[in-house]
């Protein structure tokens, strides 16, 4: 499917009913940013959102999917396009999807390993004992962002909605959204906080392999860890929200 001509014909049809793209997003139980990011091409609702956006726009799921309107003449004719080109895509995802699960599962095993040594190097092996100032640099950062993006309240919602047969899907895409806000976020925070912890330690000791200094990266590397940590463990909760949402 052309995701920048359906993106279009969202703006078209909602701009025709008179709403912004807040009171689109309101209707369905969205942020206004999804919304934008479907209207410039970026991506597509979810299949829980398809009906209702149709509803509101008063448009078929097949002319939604088509990008246009659709005359009588033509519409069995898109409609099997349609389709066809579903069927295409969902095998190409799920292709695509799983190499990524893969890549991505090997990736942090790979980093989670070489940060683990760099600790057990210092003397650093217990980690059930949590280093609090390093905990605190992932945590405030993440709930400023959450607090921010207007997510916190989804965030603890989700690991509660993992646990009902039948959640309201604006529940379940808002915290889809702020897992997938943390997801993105987590990490890059604990590489650069790590990486600046480390810095000062270079700056500050002269001989970078004498033990203190040593230990010091070792604890610079906490911040990384408990980041990586994080993020394995939204794993399983994304997947079952949006195995909710389906």
């Amino acid at each position: 499917m052309d995701q920048e001509k359906i993106g279009k014909f969202i703006a078209t049809q909602r701009k025709q009913h008179g709403m912004t793209q807040s009171d689109l997003a309101e209707k369905l139980g969205v942020s206004h940013k999804t919304v934008s990011r479907w209207e410039c091409g970026k991506g597509l609702p979810e299949i829980s959102l398809f009906t209702p956006l149709c509803e509101i726009l008063n448009v078929s799921i097949n002319e939604l999917f088509s990008g246009e309107q659709i005359s009588q003449d033509t519409y069995t004719q898109k409609a099997e396009e349609n389709i066809l080109s579903l069927i295409q895509e969902n095998e190409e995802y799920y292709a695509r999807n799983r190499f990524s699960w893969i890549f991505s599962i090997l990736f942090y095993v790979v980093l989670f390993a070489i940060v683990w040594l760099i600790m057990y190097l210092g003397g650093i092996t217990n980690l059930i004992s949590f280093d609090v100032p390093s905990l605190m640099m992932i945590a405030v950062p993440s709930i400023i962002l959450l607090c921010a993006s207007g997510l916190l309240r989804s965030f603890g919602e989700a690991f509660f909605l993992i646990f009902c047969k039948e959640p309201l899907p604006q529940k379940t895409n808002k915290a889809i959204d702020s897992i997938k806000t943390l997801r993105g976020f987590i990490i890059p925070l604990g590489a650069l906080e790590s990486s600046l912890q480390i810095f000062a330690v270079f700056f500050i000791n002269s001989d970078a392999l004498s033990p203190t200094a040593t230990k010091n990266i070792a604890v610079s590397m906490l911040t990384l860890i408990y980041a990586l940590i994080i993020y394995i463990v939204l794993i399983p909760v994304d997947i079952k929200l949006r195995s909710l949402q389906s």
